[in-house]
């Protein structure tokens, strides 16, 4: 009685033999010789856990160099021979800046140097004699010039000698510049070397005398935006020119934009407690310290990308490990069950499956840190750029947030797919495991699962919804709240997917396959959870794969050019044409003489902020439009106007109005919905001629406007700005007269059919040409002298043509890591595979001695793995239609995309590509193991009795 009285299960000799096994080392011996045993499936469990950390290892190492950009080293390097910089006020008349700050004037005593600095946007080419001059307002990529009366070099030069300031622009034989290292390097730029820059004033040649170290990274906007958006941000690196030079090739004076120096003393003076009432605010280094620190939005965002990605690989590991253990514990549980009757104890045998699961994940998270820092070293831009020499250390690039976030992911994500294995392990029943093998039971679904991940992703369309919440906040609770619940949602929806997929498939199937519909039945309803589990694998990968290609598609649309915009826009840069060699152009063959018409185009700020930019800015919400004068009969009116506008007022009394020759407009939908102003109101701009010139226009009527944005980006309209609010359309002779514009540098115009656009040019070029010596006026500068004339033909096609190749390009590039994900899952699925079939060698022994042909075992197994592929693509075009259709209208309430308002498109090609890659996955993954099975004796598979060997 008292040894049934015992509450150990054993006789005392299993007792003292349980007792004396070594309780430190024998749980990992186990583990060790667990994944020994299975070779293959600890292969492909590490292959999968080194994946997703080398995913993780690659994106957080790059946000971690991000991150660590600007410390203090950064800041003093800034800085390098200044104590401090002075910024001026944007947009500030020259007269209320102080009289020290003309160049070449005396710098305060308590300075003992001060250098000016003033900045114009240019183009540049490299060889000017055998391609046409680059000019400010082409679609080319524009560089900064930098005028400047410094003696000495600001920072140290690395080849040739530093600039002559003071020297009378006439007097140089060739017009000398110094480039900063990276531009020289983008141009391909050496000493000596001559190329020509381009601004409103024309095209000037330049010969580089010197090369200078960089002066900080592009993230010093970030930098300077938190000292203050109203204050001009030093740009240190570009074409560094004498003053008279910048203003020769500027077309009139430039004003000091920033200076910089030295102290004697602290200068308090300069220094205000309100910036907005003073002209210049002095930043120093520990200024600069407190605005990092204080400015964490920039850095929030890459941290909350960096455990975006640490989630996503935390998911993975958690799944690829768990798969694996869990088939471990269905496959070993007569080991299991032998090895407790003799001398385990529950918590060894829970010691040896979390111990099973660390070593996964600490092999794991070694082999991403050194497949990652290998990436990283030979493929990363970064390392490419950086000094060879710095490439000794394996780990130089994977930093210790890095190594941190894929050791957590790893570590983490294995200890937390181990918990229920290592539970349903320890709960294992003796005698009930000891029993002979049977047929799996029918598992039942969870409705009060299925309704908890309805009601889930709920929460995120309240997030998406809500007024009032500012965009940051906003963010992250879409980014860590919304979405994991939105992902745990549908992840508790799988079940309900998979027995919807069983219900409406399994009689195709069957007759496809030739299976009894019963028997096909039985082996699906058995393997539920199991199915249930390489399911959710799959659809991480796809699923992530749908959202991101729904919610590019839905952004795309807004940019595409809609119906309104006419084939053809001819920019003549600097001086365009005059009014009178109109006739010229039109009789040009290859366009149609009565359908090519003159634009007049001026870019001006607005009076107010009516878009509320300074608050934040997207594509809309900026200071500034851009003014469209046209005839107004035959560009807006008529039955076939060049423009067919669509109006959403009355049409013919807006025409009326824009006919008047007055200070009449029509503006864009989201123009009108963003500043609140309706038909009849008035919004005032200020003249780029004249700062002190207000001009006031009224809103005639509101059209609807598509593609415009990517147009006035590549058309040469945005003359002075890199952005604008709208495309604002108005009377020709209302705009020519406000804005002084009394030469022709646009038209637009509708092409013949056999338009061809080489000699359409040089016959182009010709009459541009004749142009030459003739005078025109330079916005804001003055008169200026025309050399030579650059044309650049904007086609409807090419238009369209370049936005789908810049979508192609951020698509891809926004699809690697999704992709990457479907492959590293398709790890998970072979192993879950292997492992299903192996936890049911009995049954298919059994099934093989009633009669099942070792191809009527491939048909099931390949029905399965049809049917799980299937279930994943649904559950997957589920998730990426409600998560794309969510990103679509999260995007109205982020910085850049808030001004296209919501739009919804479904890319069926490249979903059902997904879908297609998906099914081919889950059939590969699924047939190399049931070949392997197939090999297998039924007599063998009868003998089975849970051993692994």
């Amino acid at each position: 009685m008292k040894h049934i009285a015992n509450t150990d299960p054993f006789p005392p000799p299993l007792l003292r033999m349980r007792k004396s096994i070594h309780l430190g080392f024998f749980p990992l011996k186990l583990a060790f010789y667990n994944l020994l045993s299975n070779p293959f499936r600890a292969l492909l469990t590490i292959l999968g856990m080194i994946a997703a950390s080398t995913l993780v290892a690659w994106t957080v190492a790059s946000y971690d160099g991000a991150l660590t950009d600007m410390d203090t080293e950064s800041v003093s390097e800034l800085l390098d021979k200044y104590d401090f910089f002075l910024l001026t006020k944007k947009n500030i008349p020259h007269s209320s800046l102080p009289g020290w700050l003309t160049p070449g004037s005396e710098a305060p005593p308590e300075f003992s140097r001060l250098d000016r600095f003033c900045m114009l946007e240019v183009t540049c080419r490299q060889h000017p004699m055998t391609a046409p001059p680059p000019l400010k307002g082409l679609p080319r990529g524009i560089h900064i010039l930098i005028g400047c009366d410094a003696q000495t070099p600001p920072r140290p030069l690395q080849e040739g000698t530093w600039l002559i300031s003071g020297k009378p622009v006439t007097e140089f034989k060739v017009l000398p510049c110094v480039l900063s290292s990276s531009l020289a390097r983008q141009q391909q730029l050496q000493l000596n070397d001559v190329f020509s820059v381009g601004s409103f004033a024309g095209s000037f040649p330049l010969q580089v005398t010197g090369i200078i170290e960089d002066g900080g990274n592009k993230r010093n906007k970030e930098l300077w935006n938190s000292i203050g958006t109203a204050w001009q941000q030093p740009l240190l690196n570009g074409i560094y020119v004498p003053w008279k030079l910048a203003e020769e090739i500027a077309g009139g004076p430039l004003p000091t934009c920033w200076a910089a120096g030295k102290k004697r003393t602290e200068a308090k003076n300069f220094v205000s407690p309100d910036k907005t009432e003073n002209s210049t605010i002095l930043v120093d280094a520990d200024m600069l310290l407190r605005a990092k620190q204080q400015s964490s939005s920039a850095n929030s965002r890459l941290r909350m990308q960096s455990w975006t990605a640490t989630g996503l690989s935390m998911l993975i590991c958690f799944f690829i490990i768990f798969s694996s253990l869990s088939m471990g514990v269905d496959e070993r549980v007569r080991q299991y069950a032998l090895l407790r009757s003799v001398a385990l104890t529950r918590r060894q045998l829970m010691q040896t499956i979390l111990l099973e699961s660390l070593v996964y994940g600490l092999f794991g998270w070694l082999g991403g840190l050194l497949s990652g820092s290998i990436l990283m070293r030979f493929f990363s831009e970064a390392a490419i750029l950086s000094n060879p020499l710095q490439r000794q250390s394996m780990f130089r690039l994977i930093g210790s947030w890095s190594i941190v976030l894929t050791g957590c992911c790893s570590m983490l994500g294995a200890l937390a797919a181990a918990g229920i294995p290592a539970w349903r392990a320890s709960r294992i029943d003796v005698l009930s495991a000891l029993k002979p093998l049977q047929l799996g039971e029918r598992r039942h679904l969870s409705l009060w699962l299925s309704i908890l991940g309805l009601l889930l992703p709920l929460l995120q369309i309240c997030i998406i919804t809500q007024p009032g919440i500012a965009e940051m906040p906003r963010v992250k609770l879409y980014s860590l709240l919304g979405s994991p619940l939105t992902a745990l949602g549908f992840i508790l929806l799988a079940p309900a997917f998979l027995l919807l997929c069983q219900r409406v498939l399994t009689r195709p199937l069957a007759f496809v396959f030739r299976l009894p519909l019963p028997f096909l039945r039985s082996q699906l309803d058995a393997n539920l959870w199991r199915s249930t589990g390489t399911v959710i694998a799959l659809s991480l990968g796809l699923g992530f794969y749908m959202m991101i290609v729904i919610w590019s598609a839905s952004l795309l649309k807004p940019f595409l050019p809609g119906d309104w915009l006419p084939d053809l826009f001819i920019t003549i840069v600097p001086g365009g044409i005059q009014t009178q060699d109109l006739d010229l152009v039109r009789k040009i063959p290859g366009i149609k003489a009565q359908r090519c018409l003159p634009v007049f185009v001026e870019q001006c700020p607005l009076a107010e902020d009516l878009t509320g930019s300074h608050i934040r800015q997207n594509v809309i919400r900026q200071n500034n439009i851009t003014l469209i004068g046209m005839p107004v009969s035959e560009a807006y009116g008529g039955a076939a106007p060049l423009l067919p506008l669509s109006f959403l007022t009355d049409k013919q009394t807006a025409l009326e109005k824009l006919a008047e020759n007055d200070n009449y407009c029509l503006v864009p939908s989201f123009f009108s919905e963003l500043t609140g102003l309706n038909t009849g109101d008035q919004f005032s701009l200020i003249s780029p001629d004249n700062p002190q010139h207000k001009i006031t226009y009224e809103i005639a009527g509101i059209i609807r406007l598509e593609g415009w944005h990517w147009f006035s980006k590549f058309s040469g309209t945005r003359r002075h700005y890199a952005r604008t609010a709208a495309l604002i359309f108005a009377a020709d002779s209302s705009v020519r007269k406000n804005f002084n514009l009394n030469r022709v540098n646009y038209f637009w115009a509708e092409l013949e059919k056999h338009w061809e656009e080489k000699p359409f040019r040089q016959k182009l070029q010709k009459i541009a040409q004749r142009q030459a010596g003739q005078t025109f006026h330079v916005t804001g500068r003055g008169e200026a002298v025309i050399r030579e004339e650059s044309i650049q033909l904007t086609a409807k096609p090419a238009l369209q043509q370049s936005i789908m190749s810049r979508t192609g390009q951020v698509i891809s590039g926004m699809l690697r890591m999704p992709l990457t994900l479907l492959w590293i899952m398709s790890l998970a699925v072979a192993n879950t595979a292997l492992a299903s079939i192996r936890v049911r060698r009995r049954e298919i022994g059994i099934m093989r001695a009633l009669g099942l042909s070792k191809w009527g075992l491939l048909r099931i197994l390949l029905g399965e793995a049809v049917i799980i592929g299937l279930s994943a693509t649904l559950l997957s075009l589920a998730y990426g239609i409600f998560a794309g259709l969510c990103s679509a209208k999260m995007a109205t309430h982020i910085t850049f995309f808030g001004g296209m308002g919501w739009n919804f498109v479904i890319p069926w090609r490249p979903l059902i590509k997904g879908c297609l890659l998906t099914l081919s996955l889950c059939l590969a993954a699924a047939l190399i193991p049931a070949l392997l099975a197939l090999r297998s004796h039924p007599l063998k598979l009868l003998k089975d009795n849970g051993d692994v060997s």
